[in-house]
């Protein structure tokens, strides 16, 4: 018995002209899905850097209000010594340090300890205190070199401790040029500490421009304006504190 096969011309196979069709078709289906893919990277990778510059944001902004709060002074918006200067300055005087460790110094025979910090400000009287008991009597004050003298040698196991206040200048300055704002320490004109608190700070960039700092008296307004880019959305993050000064 004879078996008789037919074949269609079709069933040969695909041509090349559908074999590139469909690979052009696949192509473009594939740079949709890595374009989905690379959007939704970007949009990641952005908002983690928006959240971490936000959350900067917010730590200069308690550290800022937290060291104003106990200052002992508002020396003006402009620096006080000869030191880095720029537009929004706000500089004051002393920071507050409450029951610091006090160290024996060598060769005193327990009669005067010494504060990590100084000198001390000279208008603000410090709270000593002896194994957790406050001393009023029997010391006095170096506050240039930040110690208390007792006038009769202490026990090795004395503990002393002091409240003071640190007469320190602290400046913090909106830079212009790099969009940051700045901390800095310094005592009789000599910068003895530099840091960058917050990146990314916009109130120059903005239209209007935002003061970083305002005052009136001893009430300061706080203004911090964060974007990594002014041109995309979303909008500039506003942080704003206003608060009086224990001066």
């Amino acid at each position: 018995m004879k078996h008789v096969f037919l074949f269609k011309k079709d069933d040969n196979g695909f041509t090349i002209t559908e074999l590139l069709v469909a690979m052009g078709l696949l192509g473009v289906i594939l740079i949709g899905i890595y374009g989905l893919l690379a959007g939704g990277q970007t949009s990641d990778v952005l908002g983690e850097k928006r959240v971490i510059a936000q959350g900067n944001a917010r730590q200069a902004m308690l550290k800022i209000c937290s060291e104003l709060r106990q200052c002992y002074s508002i020396e003006n918006t402009t620096t006080p010594t000869s030191l880095l200067t720029d537009n929004w300055t706000l500089s004051f005087r002393s920071l507050q340090f409450n029951k610091e460790r006090l160290n024996a110094v060598a060769g005193s025979n327990n009669t005067r300890y010494a504060a990590s910090r100084k000198p001390w400000h000279s208008g603000a009287k410090p709270l000593v205190l002896i194994n957790d008991g406050i001393v009023n009597v029997g010391y006095t004050e170096d506050f240039t070199n930040g110690e208390i003298v007792f006038s009769a040698s202490l026990l090795e196991a004395d503990a002393v401790e002091a409240s003071y206040s640190w007469d320190v200048y602290v400046q913090y300055l909106l830079n212009d040029g790099r969009q940051i704002i700045k901390r800095l320490y310094n005592t009789n004109g000599t910068q003895i500490s530099s840091e960058v608190v917050v990146t990314n700070v916009v109130n120059k960039n903005v239209s209007p421009q935002v003061p970083f700092i305002s005052r009136s008296g001893n009430y300061v307004t706080i203004r911090i304006l964060i974007d990594d880019d002014l041109t995309r959305p979303p909008a500039t993050f506003r942080l704003e504190s206003s608060i009086k000064a224990r001066v």
